[in-house]
């Protein structure tokens, strides 16, 4: 019996022993990491933060799956939209199309239907001024080269007394302000053109002759809605 005893007395001691190394190795650790708060907090915010970039579109923009036009439209966004950018990629015409967050949902614009934002410290915010001007040469057509009667790529047919442009990519419908010599006018796009470099409208007869220059005016825009 005292045998015994002195068997369970020494296991006690072992155990007890064993616990007590365990609770001062834990509070050993806990010392340590609590001796080093600053340079944990720095490599967690090092690692997490990130300069964020904004643009707005100019107009409507089709908001697509991936970077080009035969990607499915998710949706399509008003002007003035923010967006914020996490990425960027080009189609295989070479034309520059952004990667981007609207709310919960993350998809492709057009990088030329959008614009950037008035850059604060890391982080811009936008400005969706309608006050802007932007310069464009622009030409005319349907006076003299066949145009005139034929159909328009938005639909209806092309007359000496609307007042419509055609643009490359702005959406159909898509109302611009026109600024010449003293001249203003507010003209829809109906038609697509002109395929010449360097022109970024081609103005139907009502407008080129509004504007009082049917020929290659150098004149200023705004896109209105």
């Amino acid at each position: 019996m005292p045998v015994a005893a002195g068997r369970i007395r020494a296991a006690r001691v072992i155990v007890g022993a064993t616990a007590l190394g365990l609770l001062l190795a834990s509070a050993g650790a806990a010392s340590a990491s609590a001796a080093q708060p600053t340079s944990a907090i720095r490599e967690v915010t090092a690692a997490t933060t990130v300069t964020t970039t904004l643009r707005s579109t100019i107009t409507r923009v089709n908001f697509r799956t991936g970077p080009g036009t035969s990607y499915r439209i998710i949706s399509v966004l008003s002007t003035g939209r923010a967006l914020t950018v996490i990425g960027s990629g080009r189609d295989s015409s070479g034309r520059l199309w952004y990667h981007v967050r609207v709310g919960s949902l993350t998809g492709w614009v057009a990088g030329w239907l959008t614009r950037s934002g008035v850059a604060v410290g890391s982080v811009n915010f936008v400005s969706t001024s309608s006050s802007i001007w932007y310069w464009a040469v622009a030409s005319s057509y349907g006076i003299g080269d066949g145009f005139l009667g034929g159909h328009m790529a938005c639909g209806g047919i092309l007359t000496s007394s609307i007042m419509i442009v055609a643009h490359k990519t702005l959406p159909c419908g898509t109302v611009v302000r026109l600024r010449y010599a003293g001249r203003t006018v507010l003209a829809t796009v109906r038609d697509r053109g002109p395929y010449v470099a360097g022109r970024t409208f081609d103005l139907s007869p009502a407008v080129c002759r509004a504007l009082g220059n049917c020929g290659l005016p150098r004149l200023q825009y705004q896109i209105l809605h």
